[in-house]
């Protein structure tokens, strides 16, 4: 699409030293249609395990079926009302697609389909749910300062086997504002408050701290790898935002204490 007027253009390649041609489609209507994700397959109910839950989706869209394996084609899921970062699906030809969704997570998940072509037009599915046990998992402990939203929370989303992602939501943020999630090997005695609303539950400098902009629901997931050796060691979690309370410049949540199984 040459012109980027919604539709095919072509270029061809001329021997005996001519010039290269283009044309350029002017007469047909450019593409203004999503793609329809025509069937989605039922995860069942289960215990969180190590094993991938597989889904899969039948997508079709304007042109040959190979069309939609160019589609940004992708699996949303939420644990508990905490949405993850889409999930990126695979071809298994034809129009068949599948995306392995994480099979330690726990409690109850609504996953649903999105097809994006080159041009914008985004196919959306029906939302499906199951229901995966093993939570909860942790133990709150510490102290928070609110924020403008009120209290920063922390909780765990999948139990943490060895050699999976532990992941972990924030709640009470503020959509595109900045959260922090932060994992630690150890806790102090007491919480270290550094002013303007910063108190930290957990030792620092943190092992690992990753940055999320907060979604319209004011939530930040983050996923922490769990090393394969790690069985029987605790963490410690805990959640900041830059929503702040008025006078701070940071809110905190409780610290979060989780043991590897």
């Amino acid at each position: 699409d040459v012109d980027n007027d919604g539709d095919y253009d072509a270029i061809s390649a001329e021997d005996g030293g001519n010039n290269e041609k283009l044309y350029k489609n002017i007469l047909n209507p450019g593409d203004n249609k999503a793609a329809l994700i025509a069937k989605t397959e039922q995860i069942a109910n289960g215990a969180a395990s190590t094993t991938a839950r597989i889904a899969r989706a039948t997508i079709k869209d304007s042109g040959n079926y190979y069309t939609t394996w160019y589609n940004a084609n992708n699996v949303n899921v939420t644990v508990s009302g905490f949405a993850l970062p889409a999930i990126k699906a695979r071809t298994s030809q034809g129009n068949v697609f599948r995306a392995s969704v994480p099979g330690n997570l726990f409690g109850s998940i609504s996953y649903n389909w999105t097809s994006k072509d080159e041009h914008g037009n985004t196919g959306v599915s029906a939302s499906k749910n199951y229901t995966s046990t093993g939570g909860p998992v942790g133990t709150l402990f510490g102290t928070s300062v609110a924020g403008a939203n009120g209290p920063v929370t922390i909780q765990a989303l999948s139990v943490p086997f060895p050699s999976t992602d532990l992941y972990v939501g924030a709640g009470g943020g503020t959509q595109n504002v900045a959260m922090f999630l932060a994992f630690s090997g150890g806790a102090p005695g007491t919480p270290i408050d550094f002013g303007g609303g910063l108190i930290s539950n957990i030792d620092f400098p943190p092992v690992q701290l990753k940055r999320v902009f907060a979604d319209a629901a004011g939530h930040a997931v983050a996923a922490f790898a769990v090393p394969s050796t790690a069985s029987g060691t605790t963490v410690y979690l805990q959640a900041f935002s830059r929503a702040a309370a008025s006078g701070n410049t940071f809110a905190s949540s409780q610290g979060l204490m989780v043991t590897i199984p």
